[in-house]
């Protein structure tokens, strides 16, 4: 039987994949701060949140009450 890798080999290349998914999130984050500040800075008010456009309407019902962008969870 072979026994595979000793653990001594698989820590560091673990530690270094956490530490690039931990940097990809936390350039995610900084990114969107800075966007929505250059948003504010250009008229957008604080209070309302930044939705995009939706590619594609076909399954949202139209309520007449819902924010723009927001999706409807109810049921069929």
């Amino acid at each position: 039987m072979q026994e595979g890798r000793p653990i001594w080999k698989t820590v560091p290349v673990r530690l270094a994949l956490t530490l690039v998914l931990v940097a990809v999130l936390l350039g995610a984050e900084f990114n969107a701060d800075v966007e929505r500040g250059r948003q504010i800075a250009a008229g957008l008010p604080a209070e309302e949140e930044p939705f995009l456009e939706p590619r594609d309407t076909r399954k949202m019902r139209d309520t007449g009450n819902q924010k723009p962008g927001a999706v409807n969870s109810g049921g069929s």
